[in-house]
Parts: C-alpha cells; structure tokens; sequence
C-alpha cells in the first residue's frame, strides 16, 4: 500500500531557487529508503523595513511616518504610540503628538517591527524688519540678516526668484524681498521685508493745539519720516526764552514751562535734523509758529 507523506524540510539560507533531491527513510526502518525530486523550491524573501517621516517641525503641522520595504511581501500593519495601539492598517500613519511610535509588519506567519522616536524641532525666528529703506544715492546700502540655524536661502523681489542663497543680502533695489529659510531637520521659516525707496528727511507738524483739551489736540508733536536723524527742536516765547527743547522726535509738549501753562498765544519754534542715509547733504532747518489757545 502506498503511502503519502508531507515532507518539510530545511535547506541552508544561502540556498537558490531550485531542484533539489530528497532521501526520505521512514522512522525505525533505516534501511528503506526513497528518493524523491522537489522541483521549483522558492524561499520566502525575510522582510526587512524602515521607517521615515516627514520634519517633526515645531509649527503645529501634522506629521506622517512611513514604512519604506525593503524585502519582503506585507500583508498588513500594526501601529502603536508609546506602546498603545493606534488607529491604522496600512503603511503610513499621520500623527500629531511626540513619542515613540512602532509597527509591527507581518506576511503571513512572520513579522517585524521597527520603531521611531519623534521629537519635534524648535524653528528659529526671522530676523527681517517689517520695513527698511533704500536710497540710490546713498554710498551704502542696507543689509538684511534673514536668520540664524538655517541651512538653506531661497529669496524673491517681488514674487521673483533673487540670485543669492545666503542669509545675508545687500539691496540694491525697492521693493517685497521674501526669503524661505529651512533648517538641517527640513522644517522651513517665511519671512518678508518691504524695502521703501527714498532719500529725503521730512517733518509735518500741526499749527496749534489746546493744552488741557482733548486728545490728541491738547499735546504739540511732530510727524516725521523714517529717513530723520539727530533730530533737535527749540521753542521760544515771543520774549525770546527757551522754554522747550527735546532731541527725541517721539518728543510731546503739554504747553507747561517752570510748572506753569504758558500763556495763549504764538510761540516760535526751530527743528534741526540730518538725512539717515545722506549725512553728506548737512543739516536741514525747519522753523515756523504753533499757536496755543487756551
């Protein structure tokens, strides 16, 4: 009577794709033998898997861990954060919070599991104003600092790729520079500055104002562009007596002189300044009368 048999056996790791040739003895019957013929033996690929993420940037944004395969056949995943169980069956999750997350990949009776540790990395800052100024005439030009901890510098003027890729850049022209800063992690800072074409230092002032009244007309200051410096103002009674004077241009007079209101009446003034971009063009004068009411 012939008998069937199932028959597994174990062949060297190293061993190909192949024929190979079988001695089966049955137990207790050394002596009987047959041969037999296993055609087409396959081996089964080991997995083998790691896992990668998107920057675990410190910006709010999600983040998505990914299992890259190396070898193998997977049929399914198991995700867990911290060691709890995590929604997800396939080869990627999409994760908000910090820890170590694992996944067991498994192909049919074998599996592995590989794990990452995500920590997320703190962006630096943007170091540009919101506005700086630029004066053609000028003998230097401003320089802008985008950032430190950068590894890389992508700028624009004006919504137009700008040939410099370091932190650093001289402007040579107006307008929107915008620059794109990414670190060695990948996480990635926009920040802009709006550069203002213009030379000339301007003052506007009122004419008179209420000490006493209502704000903002009971205080006397002036308004000045952005391009004054060593900005100086003296006003006088009509006797000729300083009794004002400030080098601040946030300055504001609130009419008092010696702990007294002075008077109603016009009083004198004279406001002194240089150009901030063009001192070579000396000192500008500006004098005129403000009249208090009372």
């Amino acid at each position: 009577m012939n008998k069937q048999y199932f028959i597994k056996f174990k062949v060297p790791e190293s061993s190909e794709v192949g024929n190979y040739d079988v001695i089966v003895r049955e137990t207790g019957i050394l002596n009987c033998q047959s041969d037999l013929r296993a055609d087409n033996v396959v081996f089964p690929v080991p997995l083998e898997a790691v896992l990668s993420s998107t920057p675990p940037c410190d910006d709010g944004q999600p983040i998505t861990i990914t299992v890259e395969i190396l070898a193998g056949s997977p049929t399914g995943y198991s995700w867990t954060h911290n060691g709890n169980p995590i929604p997800g069956t396939t080869n990627s999750v999409v994760i908000t919070d910090e820890g170590t997350y694992s996944v067991v990949i498994n192909e049919g009776t074998c599996s592995i599991e590989r794990s990452m540790a995500i920590q997320r990395s703190t962006i630096p800052e943007g170091l540009l104003p919101d506005e700086d100024y630029y004066c053609p005439t000028s003998n230097t030009n401003p320089i802008l600092v985008a950032g430190n901890g950068f590894e890389t510098f992508v700028w624009t003027l004006d919504g137009a790729p700008y040939n410099n890729t370091t932190a650093t850049l001289e402007v040579q022209a107006p307008g929107l520079y915008e620059v794109t800063m990414t670190t060695a992690q990948g996480c990635v800072r926009v920040d802009s500055v709006n550069i203002i074409e213009s030379c000339d230092p301007k003052i506007i002032m009122p004419n008179v104002f209420i000490p006493g009244g209502n704000p903002p007309n009971d205080e006397f200051f002036v308004y000045p562009n952005d391009f004054v410096a060593n900005f100086q103002i003296f006003i006088y009674n009509r006797w000729g007596e300083l009794v004002f004077q400030s080098n601040s241009t946030d300055f504001k007079w609130d009419g008092m002189y010696e702990g007294t209101l002075v008077p109603a009446g016009t009083f004198a003034y004279i406001i002194k300044y240089t150009s901030k971009f063009d001192p070579s063009k000396g000192e500008f004068e500006q004098s005129g009368g403000i009249l208090v009411l009372r």
